[in-house]
C-alpha cells in the first residue's frame, strides 16, 4: 500500500499566472479524497500531476518512495472520462495483459469486471460501460497502488456508471489510496475527505460533513453557473451524513467565494 505526497507544489506557463498554486496534499493508503472544483480550477491539472503525466513548475510530487516522474510500472492507475484514450491493445484480453502481470492477477481480473465473454472482443466494439471497466481491470491486473480517477463516471449511463462507484468503493475498502476528481454527488458520498479548488488554490480540505455543515452557503460566485444551482452538498434525510443534491445526479462544480 502507497500514500501519496505533495508539498508546496505549483505549475505556471509564463506569462500566465498560475495554474496551481501552493499546493500541500498528503493522502494516506486506504483514503478516497474527492476533488471538487469549478472547470478550470486545476482538477485535471492536479491529477495529472499524481500520476506522473507531467512535472510540477515548483514542489514535490511523491508516490510511496517514488517522485511522480520516476514512477514504475503501473504503480498509479490512470482512469479519465476518455473511455477510448485509456485502451491500449486490440482485444480486451491484450489490454488486460498491457503490463505482463502474473497469470493469477489477469484471472482475477477478468472475474472482478465480469470480462469473460468480451474477452476475445476488439476494443473498439465495446460500449462506453465495457470500456470503462476494461480500463479499469487492466490497472487492478497491474496491481496499481495509487488510482487516479478524472471524472470515470461522466460519459456513462447510470447503470454503468454505478458499476463504477462500487469498484471505487471496493477499492478504498482493500487500501488503494484514490484521487477522485467529480462533479457526482453519489462520489463524494464515497469519499472520507473532500479537496476544493478554486483558481488553482486549495480552498478546503477536510470531511465531506464539514463541508455540508457550512451555513450559509459560502461556495457560489454571484452571476456564475455555480451560483444558479443552488448549495450541493445537504444533509441526508435519512440522518446520515451523506452528501446529496436535489438533483441526486449531479453535484454542481464548486468555487469558493473569496
Amino acid at each position: 500500500m502507497l500514500g501519496l505526497e505533495l508539498a508546496g507544489v505549483a505549475v505556471w506557463y509564463p506569462p500566465r499566472p498560475a495554474v496551481l498554486a501552493d499546493v500541500n496534499l498528503a493522502v494516506p493508503p486506504g483514503q478516497c479524497v474527492a476533488v471538487l472544483g469549478a472547470n478550470g480550477s486545476g482538477k485535471s491539472l492536479l491529477l495529472k500531476l499524481v500520476a506522473g503525466a507531467l512535472p510540477p513548475s515548483r514542489g514535490t510530487v511523491r508516490v510511496g518512495p517514488w517522485s511522480a516522474s520516476a514512477l514504475p510500472g503501473s504503480t498509479v492507475a490512470w482512469v479519465s472520462s476518455d473511455v477510448d484514450g485509456g485502451l491500449v491493445g486490440a482485444t480486451v484480453r491484450d489490454h488486460v495483459n498491457f503490463y505482463r502481470p502474473p497469470p493469477a492477477r489477469v484471472a482475477a481480473a477478468f472475474a472482478r469486471f465480469g470480462l469473460g465473454p468480451i474477452a476475445d472482443r476488439a476494443v473498439d466494439t465495446l460500449s462506453p460501460g465495457e470500456k470503462q471497466r476494461v480500463a479499469l481491470a487492466g490497472w487492478f491486473a497491474g496491481d496499481a497502488a495509487v488510482w487516479v480517477l478524472d471524472e470515470p463516471t461522466g460519459p456513462l449511463d447510470p447503470e454503468a456508471a454505478a458499476e463504477v462507484r462500487e469498484v471505487i468503493r471496493e477499492l478504498a475498502t482493500d487500501g488503494a489510496t484514490i484521487l477522485l476528481a467529480t462533479h457526482e454527488a453519489a462520489e463524494v458520498a464515497l469519499a472520507h475527505r473532500v479537496l476544493v479548488l478554486e483558481a488553482g488554490r486549495v480552498v478546503f480540505d477536510g470531511a465531506p460533513e464539514a463541508l455540508a455543515a457550512r451555513e450559509p452557503h459560502p461556495w457560489a460566485i454571484p452571476r456564475s453557473a455555480v451560483a444558479d444551482t443552488g448549495r450541493a452538498l445537504r444533509r441526508h434525510p435519512s440522518g446520515g451524513s451523506a452528501p446529496v443534491t436535489l438533483d441526486p445526479t449531479r453535484l454542481v462544480a464548486w468555487v469558493a467565494h473569496a
